[in-house]
C-alpha cells in the first residue's frame, strides 16, 4: 500500500507497517493519486516508454467505463484518480467518464448513490440488460433509459456472496479467489 508521509512524499507500507502506525496514532494519508505514481516509478523505461506513447493516442479523447457486479462501485474513484495522476504525469488530456454501473444487491446501489456523485452515471440492478437491449429501469433517476450500448472500458467484479464469511459452501469458490476474480475488459 501506498501512503502519503507528507511534503508531497509517499512510501509503500506493508499491512504490518499500517497496523504498527494506526496504533501508534501516527497519521498516514492513503492516497490512490501517490498509489498511481508508485506504480508508474517501477516501469521499466521500455514499459514507461510504451505507456506514454498509448497515453499520447488518448491525448484530448474521451473515455468511457462501466462496471458490472460492482459492490460499493469503489473502482470508479480509482479510474479517476490513475488517470488524472497519468494525465499529469505524461502531460496528457484525457476525460474520464463514468458511464454505468450494475449492482443486483438494493443496499448496495443505495451506498452506491449516496457514495458516488452518480447523477449522470445509470445506475442498473441487472446485467441481463446488455442482452436483452431497449430500456431499462435506471435506480438514480427512477426512471427507464436506453441501455448503453458501448463503453471503452469494463469492469467486472467477483460476486461477493461467492466468499462472503456468511457462506457456508464459500470453500467450493475458493479457486477462483486465488486465480483472480475481477476483470477488466477493453472494449475498443
Amino acid at each position: 500500500m501506498v501512503v502519503e508521509t507528507g511534503r508531497g512524499r509517499s512510501q509503500y507500507i506493508t499491512s504490518n507497517d499500517l497496523k504498527s502506525a494506526v496504533t501508534k496514532h501516527k497519521s498516514l494519508t492513503l492516497s490512490l493519486t501517490s498509489s498511481a505514481q508508485y506504480f508508474v516509478d517501477r516501469l521499466s523505461p521500455r514499459d514507461r516508454r510504451l505507456l506514454q506513447e498509448n497515453l499520447q493516442l488518448l491525448d484530448g479523447k474521451r473515455v468511457t467505463f462501466g462496471s458490472t457486479c460492482s459492490g460499493t462501485d469503489v473502482i470508479v474513484p480509482v479510474v479517476k484518480h490513475t488517470f488524472s495522476e497519468l494525465s499529469k504525469l505524461f502531460n496528457v488530456s484525457i476525460q474520464i467518464v463514468h458511464i454505468f454501473s450494475v449492482e443486483s444487491h438494493k443496499q448496495k446501489r443505495s451506498f452506491i448513490k449516496d457514495a458516488h456523485s452518480t447523477s449522470d452515471v445509470h445506475l442498473f440492478d441487472d446485467a441481463a440488460i446488455f442482452r436483452d437491449g431497449g430500456e431499462a429501469f435506471g435506480d438514480v433517476c427512477q426512471r427507464s433509459h436506453e441501455v448503453p450500448s458501448a463503453v471503452d472500458i469494463l469492469i467486472s467484479g467477483p460476486s461477493c456472496k461467492n466468499f462472503s464469511k456468511e457462506n457456508q459452501k464459500r470453500a467450493n469458490f475458493a479457486s477462483c479467489n486465488l486465480a483472480g476474480s475481477s476483470n477488466v475488459l477493453l472494449l475498443k
